[in-house]
This record gives C-alpha cells, sequence and structure tokens, in this order.
C-alpha cells in the first residue's frame, strides 16, 4: 500500500491517502510501518493532533523504529516546541548515525536552541552535498532554519539524485514558506507536481 499512499500524497490527495492507510492500520493493527505511514499522512495533511497520537504509537510499537521519532519532531517544530523535536531527533540519530537526512535535521534544531557550533559541525560533515542523500540533509537544515532560497537549491540537488520520496519532502506542511516562494512554480514543474498544492 505504501507506493498508492506516496502517489496520493504526491498528486495531493492527503484525505484519500489518510483513508486508505486507516483501512489498512484495520486489517493489521500492530504493523510499525502502516501506523507510522498513517501518522505521515495525517501529518501532510496538517492533521497535527492525531499525527502526534500516531507517532507516539509507532514508538510504543517499536522503540527502535527510527522514522517516527524525525516526523514526530516535525510536529513539534509546526508548534514552535524546538527542545522536544530535538530530543526526538537526537534519538533518531543514536539509531541511525550516519542518517544523512537526519544530520540536517539535528544540525538545524541544535541551531534553533542555541547550540551553533555543534550545529555547523553537523553542516560541514553534509557539505560539499554530493553525497546520495546529502541534498535532502541540507535542504532540510535550511528549511527548518527558514532560509528559503536555500533550501530551494538544495532540493534542486535532490531531485537531480532522484530519491523517489521528495514529494513528502515539498508537500508536508514544514515547506509551506517553499511552496509559497518564488521558486515553487519552478520545482513543482521539474517533479511533475501541481504548483497549487
Amino acid at each position: 500500500r505504501r507506493s498508492s499512499d506516496l502517489y496520493l500524497v504526491g498528486t495531493g490527495r492527503f484525505g484519500e491517502a489518510v483513508r486508505q492507510m486507516e483501512r489498512a492500520l484495520n486489517d493489521d493493527p500492530v504493523n510499525t510501518h502502516v501506523c507510522f505511514w498513517l501518522a505521515l499522512c495525517r501529518f501532510i495533511a496538517g492533521q497535527y493532533e492525531e499525527a502526534v497520537a500516531g507517532f507516539l504509537q509507532t514508538q510504543e510499537l517499536d522503540r527502535n523504529f527510527a522514522p517516527g521519532y524525525g516526523w514526530l519532531a516535525a510536529c513539534y517544530f509546526m508548534r514552535g516546541r524546538f527542545t522536544e523535536a530535538l530530543a526526538n531527533v537526537e534519538r533518531w540519530h543514536q539509531l541511525l548515525p550516519k542518517h544523512l537526512d537526519c544530520l540536517g535535521w539535528l544540525a538545524a534544531f541544535l541551531a534553533l536552541t542555541g547550540e551553533t557550533a555543534r550545529a555547523q559541525e553537523l553542516v560541514q560533515r553534509l557539505l560539499p552535498g554530493d553525497a546520495y542523500g546529502a541534498p535532502v540533509g541540507l535542504y532540510y537544515f535550511h528549511l527548518f532554519c527558514g532560509n528559503i532560497d536555500e533550501a530551494a537549491n538544495w532540493m534542486e540537488k535532490s531531485i537531480e539524485q532522484r530519491n523517489p520520496v521528495l514529494a513528502s519532502y515539498v508537500l508536508n506542511p514544514m515547506a509551506k514558506l517553499l511552496r509559497e516562494s518564488p521558486r515553487w512554480p519552478a520545482l513543482a514543474r521539474i517533479m511533475n507536481l501541481p504548483a497549487d498544492v
């Protein structure tokens, strides 16, 4: 179901994606991956309370399921709760210390909570940005920190790397400022996404 879920998200059909994943979770209520994808669909659809509950449920099902910590941090980011977001990203980083997306998230939340030296050290580990996945990490670092034009530059590099889940990176609520920027129509066109999502 994940492939059709990503298709629905990528075409802006968030409500359908949520309903499809709800059915999947009803069929298999202790499936960590289904629980996670339902929570992620709810987050992308702007259903934050339900998304938080889903990500917490994902953690209960599997304390070592790393992506659940990252996207719970995203929920906290949307509420301006940067310290709680940082704690969840730190756990994600403990579980997957070489994950390049995570390095970008961690650098951003360190910067947002005043730990700028450690943040810059992590950014340097992502540069020059040629490694597969490094542009996504740098995209999120700049997106979280409000550097929208720089985030767009790194998203273009991520597109060049043909990351298969880029739609979820640009259509989620955290990327609202990117979608409202002058850079968005060109990015949407490259990704075959509707510019008015």
